[in-house]
C-alpha cells in the first residue's frame, strides 16, 4: 500500500529542519520515504515564510524534499498560520507568489522523476480558515479560494505545457 506522509504541524515532519535530518537518516533505497508536501505549516511553525535571501539552509532542504514528493498540497501559510485567510488579496501576494515557486519545483521535480505530478488545492474551514469573531462568518469561502488555486496552477502549467 502506497503511503505518503505529510509535512504537517505537531506531526514527525512538522518542520524543515526536522524534516531535513530525517530524510538525510533514510537512505532511499532501503526505506523509500514518500512525501506529502503542505509546506504551509512549515510557515507556521517556524513563524515565516522561508525565502533564499534570508533563509540559505532552506533551498538545501527543499532539494531533499523534492526527491520524495508525490504529493503537494496547495495551501498559502504566512507567518501566523498554515494558511492565510484570502490569497486573492494584495496583501498576501508575496506569500503566494514564493509559495508557487515551491510548489512548481515540487511538481517539476515528479515529472523528472518520472511520476504524475499531483497538486491539491487544500485551504479549508475553520479552524485554518479565519472567521470573524463578532459574526463567525469565514473571512473568505472556502470553495471559491480552492477554485481559485486550482485555476491559477492550471493556468500557469498550460503555459508550461500547453493543455493540463
Amino acid at each position: 500500500i502506497p503511503m505518503c506522509f505529510e509535512t504537517h504541524r505537531q506531526r514527525l515532519f512538522w518542520n524543515p529542519w526536522q524534516t531535513r535530518d530525517l530524510i538525510k537518516a533514510c537512505n532511499k533505497e532501503k526505506i523509500p520515504l514518500k512525501l506529502n508536501a503542505d509546506l504551509s505549516h512549515w510557515c507556521a511553525a517556524g513563524e515565516r515564510v522561508f525565502n533564499p535571501i534570508l533563509d540559505p539552509e532552506f533551498e538545501e532542504i527543499l532539494e531533499l524534499v523534492i526527491d520524495r514528493v508525490h504529493l503537494v498540497h496547495g495551501r498559502v501559510g504566512w507567518a501566523q498560520g498554515a494558511q492565510v485567510p484570502d490569497p486573492r488579496v494584495s496583501e498576501y501576494a508575496d506569500e503566494l507568489d514564493v509559495q508557487e515557486r515551491w510548489w512548481d519545483v515540487m511538481l517539476l521535480g515528479m515529472l523528472q522523476r518520472g511520476i504524475p505530478a499531483r497538486f491539491e488545492p487544500e485551504f479549508g474551514p475553520a479552524p485554518y480558515m479565519i472567521n470573524d469573531p463578532s459574526t463567525g462568518i469565514p473571512l473568505a469561502d472556502v470553495s471559491e479560494v480552492n477554485d481559485f488555486i486550482a485555476e491559477r496552477m492550471v493556468n500557469k502549467w498550460a503555459e508550461y505545457f500547453g493543455e493540463v
